[in-house]
């Protein structure tokens, strides 16, 4: 209760006097409380990392773009968006090494929500600095998902589709007209392509 009462304190506090730089108390704060409520329920440290991840993405995430959009206020979403980068990842590839297939099911779908919100942002706003970081969260949770429900699939499936994530990569910095950087993803996924297939054969 006290946890809680802390956690609406510094986010009216925020709110109240306008000093942004709250948030990031706040945010912590509510990380804090989502774990003492995990320990309360009696939930494992995977199951609790899970909780966590998905109150990155869908408070601080999903709360930080509402609040823009309302407010239009980017300092605010700039502090939401990366608390939710580090919440959601980090959070979700601890989850990741859940011997549970729900856990890693739930981490990887969060892992990949935020990787593609990443990408989406870079894109949307022509920055295109997060774009390979967002491809690589995402990929990371959706490889850990194949390898758990599919444990048989081959190793050349998964460097195919990294070898697609980087085709898809390039395929944006070239729509932006930025060819050195297109480039450098093309030649990786072309590696990923064919030395792996060159090696199983």
């Amino acid at each position: 209760v006290a946890w809680l009462a802390a956690v609406v304190a510094l986010y009216h506090a925020t709110y109240r006097t306008g000093e942004r730089q709250l948030l990031y108390g706040a945010n912590l704060a509510a990380i804090i409380l989502t774990g003492l409520v995990g320990t309360w329920a009696s939930l494992t440290f995977t199951q609790t990392a899970v909780c966590i991840a998905w109150v990155g993405l869908g408070a601080f995430y999903v709360g930080g773009r509402v609040y823009r959009s309302w407010r239009h206020d980017t300092v605010v979403w700039d502090i939401m968006f990366l608390s939710a980068i580090l919440t959601t990842t980090i959070a979700g590839v601890f989850a990741l090494f859940s011997s549970s297939q729900t856990d890693v099911l739930a981490a990887g779908v969060a892992l990949l929500a935020i990787g593609s919100a990443i990408f989406y942002d870079d894109r949307q706003n022509r920055r295109l600095r997060l774009l390979d970081l967002g491809v690589i969260i995402g990929m990371i949770g959706f490889q850990r998902m194949i390898g758990v429900y599919f444990p048989d699939m081959h190793h050349l499936v998964y460097t195919h589709l990294w070898a697609l994530a980087a085709f898809v990569v390039a395929y944006v910095y070239l729509a932006f007209r930025t060819r050195p950087e297109a480039k450098v993803r093309l030649i990786m996924g072309l590696l990923l392509l064919s030395l792996p297939t060159l090696n199983a054969a």
